[in-house]
């Protein structure tokens, strides 16, 4: 299993590539992962299911362990891109009534994004929605980035 993360504007997407299973390794990939972005002060994570075709229950557990950690942190955490054998685990589960969950990363970044504060006054634009950097998983604010000077 393969943990990646990437910025859309303020949304953080991890996305799970392979089986989601337990095991130590893989558990402490997505502890350090999520933990990473939640210090980050990052608000609003998607996790992106659709390289992950299915999960055991301690991948499932690993998704209610995130799920909780973020809401403890004051975040909001959604799946997108879920296949049918996790969807049927969540539904059979009822962890369907906990997860939100959509088709798409965009559809939940989108979500998302309508629920975050204003920046500055002002909202976010759509056009700021694409990733900034798939292979950099450093939050957004440690990156070495020029921004423009504001107006």
């Amino acid at each position: 299993m393969i943990v990646t993360r990437e910025y859309w504007g303020d949304v953080a997407v991890i996305s799970i590539h392979g089986k989601l299973v337990g095991g130590l390794e893989n558990s402490e990939k997505c502890h350090d992962c999520f933990g990473e972005t939640l210090r980050a002060g990052t608000k609003c994570i998607v996790v992106a299911l659709g390289d992950a075709p299915w999960a055991n229950s301690q991948g499932i557990g690993m998704l209610i362990g995130a799920y909780t950690s973020a809401r403890n942190a004051g975040a909001d955490l959604v799946l997108a891109e879920v296949s049918t054998r996790i969807r049927d685990v969540l539904d059979v589960t009822k962890l369907s009534l906990i997860f939100r969950t959509f088709d798409s990363v965009a559809e939940a970044v989108t979500s998302l994004e309508r629920e975050l504060p204003p920046h500055n006054g002002q909202s976010v634009a759509r056009a700021e929605l694409t990733p900034i950097d798939s292979h950099d998983t450093r939050p957004a604010n440690d990156r070495d980035e020029k921004l423009p000077a504001p107006h």
